[in-house]
């Protein structure tokens, strides 16, 4: 794994360079902004990386993996006002600065069509702490870092050795949205949403319900 501030630098280059690739799309790629769903809905996956999600417009600051956008999330995104009728974004926001991650979801909110949904999936801090309470190291995934304990394994989860930012859990959540201009915030499961259908969740979303380490939000815009 890459240093953060290496992550940081390289980032920071392709996201101010990644400005130049909106003004083109907004300009003369309208047809990668369209919809790419039979039924002619417009799902958008924010920072896709080497997950890309068949029949949704995949965003990411990465330019060397495969998407339909090349942006980074904290520039303003190039769909236009209420034109989009779902949004995905699972394990993206945790590595932005709180002010960074609200400014995305704001912009989010702006693009969705009234009644359409968010759904936001991060390391969950509740399910973190009660593992940890109970001692049981083995919740926590031996990654990046090789460690035996639950504190040190909790570390590894919460904090990915300085690539996270923040640590949620739906209460956070549920304020940050709410906060931003969006209704009906609810706590769900893998494989559970009143945004896109169960069938197509459990074809692209790879954590299962039979552990859960996440928290999986929705919300909608009024």
């Amino acid at each position: 794994m890459k240093a953060q501030w290496i992550k940081d630098l390289v980032h920071g280059t392709l996201g101010e360079l990644s400005v130049l690739n909106r003004i083109r799309l907004l300009a003369f790629g309208r047809g990668k902004l369209r919809a790419r769903r039979a039924d002619g809905k417009l799902w958008v996956h924010l920072g896709c990386g080497r997950h890309y999600i068949e029949g949704m417009v995949n965003v990411d600051v990465n330019p060397f993996v495969r998407s339909e956008v090349w942006l980074d999330l904290r520039k303003r995104l190039p769909f236009s006002d209420g034109s989009v009728d779902a949004i995905y974004c699972c394990h993206t926001l945790e590595h932005f600065f709180e002010p960074d991650a609200r400014a995305i979801v704001a912009d989010g909110l702006r693009t969705l069509k009234p009644g359409g949904g968010i759904r936001i999936v991060t390391p969950d801090l509740r399910k973190a702490a009660e593992a940890y309470l109970r001692g049981d190291a083995a919740w926590f995934p031996d990654f990046p870092d090789r460690r035996r304990s639950a504190g040190g394994r909790m570390a590894n989860f919460l904090f990915c050795r300085d690539q996270h930012r923040l640590a949620y859990d739906f209460g956070f959540w549920e304020e940050i949205l709410s906060s931003s201009g969006f209704s009906e915030v609810r706590e769900k499961g893998p494989h559970e949403s009143d945004v896109f259908p169960a069938a197509e969740l459990s074809r692209f979303e790879y954590e299962t319900p039979e552990k859960p380490s996440s928290v999986f939000v929705e919300a909608f815009r009024p």
